[in-house]
C-alpha cells in the first residue's frame, strides 16, 4: 500500500463498541498492527459522547451489549454524526437483525462473529474509503476522490490513471453533447468512482498473467453491482449510481450486470461507456500493448451499435479527438454541440 493510502486510514477514526472484553481485545490487535487510529468502549451512551466531541469516521458496534444492542446504539448515530460510516458485528442468530439493519438504520455492512483472518481490518479499511468518498463529495473535492480511484487502482498495475483519464474525455463528450453543468459534475465524479467495486476483487485475480477461469469472470462481474451498492449507502446522486452500475452494459443488451440496451442505459453512463473504452484501448495492459489512436478508433467504429452508442461515438470522434495527436485534450478543444 502507498503512503497516501496509509494517511487515508490514519487520518480516520473508528470506535468500536462491545461488551465482549475478547472481542474488544481481538480488535485493539487487529487495528493497531494495521495502522487504523482506533477508540473503544463497552458503555453505549459513552459511545455517543466520545461521537459528540470526537470527529469519529466509523463506529462498530457489536450488537449485544448489557443495556442496549448495537443496532439500537447505531440508529441514534446519525442524530449525533450524520457522516459517520456504521458497521454492526452480529452473529448467526442476529442474521435477520443483520439484514435489516441494512435497510432501516443506514448500516454500511455487517460483519459476522467470529470473522476469519483480516476479514475485519478489510471491511473497515474499505468502508473508511466510503467515508472519505462521502466527505470529498460533500466538499466537492476532486483531488481525494481521484485519490480514492488511485488507491483502488493500485491493486491492478496496469490501470494506474485510468479512471482519472475516463473522467477528463467523459467530461468532453459531456461538454460536447450539452449536457447541464450538474450533470456533466456527476459524470465526472462517475468516471473517477466508476470502478470502485474492484476494490472487493482479489489481486492475484486483476493481475493474472493467464486465461481466467469461469469463476474469476464470476467474481469480476459483480464489481458494478458492489460498486453501486457502495454509492447507494452513500447517498450518491443517482447518475453516480448509475455509471457505477452498468458501465458494463452494451448498447445491444449483451453487456451486464442487468442487459439493458440502446437508450435504455442511461445517458450518463453511455458517455462514460465512451470514455472507458477509449482509455482502455489507448493503453497497456497485462495481456496486450496499447494501441494507436487510429487503430483505436478503428476498432471503436466498429463497436458501434454493439458496445457504444452510435451518436454519442461520432460525437465524441468528431468533436472531441483530433485523429492527428493522441495526447489527451483539455474539454475546452470540444465544440459544444447538441445532444
Amino acid at each position: 500500500m502507498r503512503n497516501s493510502d496509509k494517511e487515508g486510514e490514519k487520518s480516520a477514526l473508528v470506535l468500536f463498541v462491545s461488551g465482549d472484553r475478547y472481542v474488544l481485545r481481538s480488535a485493539e490487535r487487529t487495528f493497531s498492527s494495521g495502522g487504523i487510529r482506533f477508540l473503544h468502549t463497552d458503555n453505549a451512551q459513552e459511545a455517543l459522547d466520545i461521537i459528540a466531541r470526537e470527529k469519529i469516521a466509523v463506529i462498530i458496534a457489536d450488537n449485544y451489549f448489557s443495556e442496549t444492542k448495537g443496532i439500537d446504539l447505531l440508529s441514534k448515530v446519525s442524530s449525533v454524526s450524520a457522516g459517520t460510516m456504521r458497521i454492526l458485528i452480529a452473529n448467526d442468530a442476529d442474521l435477520t437483525t443483520a439484514v435489516n439493519a441494512i435497510y432501516s438504520c443506514g448500516v454500511s455492512r455487517v460483519i459476522m462473529k467470529p470473522w476469519i483472518g483480516d476479514d475485519l481490518y478489510q471491511n473497515v479499511k474499505e468502508v473508511i474509503i466510503q467515508y472519505h468518498i462521502s466527505q470529498s463529495l460533500k466538499k466537492e473535492n476532486t483531488e481525494t476522490l481521484l485519490s480514492i480511484a488511485q488507491a483502488v487502482e493500485i491493486k491492478d498495475l496496469y490501470t494506474l490513471g485510468h479512471s482519472s483519464r475516463v473522467a477528463a474525455y467523459a467530461s468532453m463528450l459531456a461538454q460536447a453533447s450539452g449536457i447541464s453543468s450538474e450533470i456533466s459534475q456527476d459524470i465526472k465524479y462517475g468516471g473517477l468512482l466508476h470502478d470502485i467495486g474492484k476494490i472487493h476483487i482479489p489481486g492475484h485475480i486483476l493481475n493474472k498473467q493467464g486465461p481466467l477461469t469461469n469463476d474469476d469472470h464470476t467474481v469480476i462481474r459483480n464489481h458494478p453491482g458492489w460498486g453501486a451498492n457502495v454509492a447507494g449507502h452513500l447517498s450518491l446522486s443517482q447518475p453516480i449510481i448509475n455509471i457505477i452500475r452498468h458501465h458494463h452494459e452494451r448498447y445491444d443488451g449483451k453487456g451486464y450486470p442487468s442487459r439493458i440496451k440502446g437508450k435504455g442505459i442511461p445517458l450518463e453512463t453511455r458517455i462514460v461507456t465512451v470514455a472507458d473504452v477509449y482509455d482502455a484501448l489507448t493503453s497497456d495492459r497485462q495481456y496486450r500493448r496499447r494501441y494507436s489512436e487510429d487503430d483505436a478508433l478503428t476498432i471503436m467504429k466498429s463497436m458501434s451499435g454493439k458496445e457504444l452508442d452510435p451518436g454519442l461515438l461520432e460525437l465524441f470522434i468528431d468533436k472531441c479527438l483530433k485523429a492527428h495527436d493522441s495526447r489527451l485534450y483539455s474539454p475546452a478543444v470540444c465544440r459544444r454541440h447538441g445532444p
